[in-house]
């Protein structure tokens, strides 16, 4: 067997297979195409905005009531498509001094210049002193652009995770309600 240096060998940034254990714990060699992805790019969309991610973190600091903005939507026409999210917000509260919240919300929100599809499913939350998860959805200006978001109830830090579709124009910014005007509730 020849031996030869790490520096001769020309390596790319994209492996072309790994190896692991299959369900059955049986070492198994497979290639990285044949692997889910976590970012996903839509083909059919029409302006290629659409995204797939199976974790998209955020976490916020400060006291104030909480607002996560999602996506701006200033300027929409209808030669643009939709911007907006479609997946499931999992929003996570814990620590010594102040009461857990803990809360999965399905969540549907789009907008075009058209149109405005809403929909929210609070599936499973507990949270604060009062035990009670009440989010809404909304849009609001921050640093003077509109944007869609959605306002939880509390005033203390919280963890978000995004998992589903989103319009690669979203942002997923946690800010408190008095950096923001204009809420409205959709």
């Amino acid at each position: 067997m020849e031996k030869i240096k790490l520096s001769e060998v020309a390596f790319t940034n994209a492996p072309s297979s790994i190896i692991g254990l299959t369900a059955d714990q049986n070492v198994a060699q497979v290639t990285v195409d044949s692997l889910s992805k976590v970012e996903y790019t839509a083909l059919t969309s029409g302006t290629d905005k659409m995204r797939y991610t199976q974790l998209r973190y955020s976490t916020s600091s400060g006291a104030g009531s909480r607002i996560l903005l999602f996506v701006p939507i200033s300027g929409l026409t209808d030669k643009i498509d939709a911007a907006g999210v479609l997946g499931s917000l999992y929003v996570l509260r814990a620590g010594v001094g102040y009461s857990p919240m803990m809360a999965k919300a399905d969540i549907v929100l789009f907008r075009s210049a058209s149109y405005l599809i809403k929909d929210m499913n609070v599936t499973g939350g507990w949270g604060g002193g009062n035990n009670l998860v009440d989010f809404k959805l909304g849009h609001c200006r921050y640093n003077g652009e509109l944007y869609l978001a959605i306002k939880f109830n509390t005033e203390f830090s919280i963890t978000t995770c995004f998992q589903g579709f989103y319009t690669s124009d979203c942002v997923f910014r946690n800010v408190i309600e008095e950096d923001v005007t204009d809420w409205t509730e959709l």
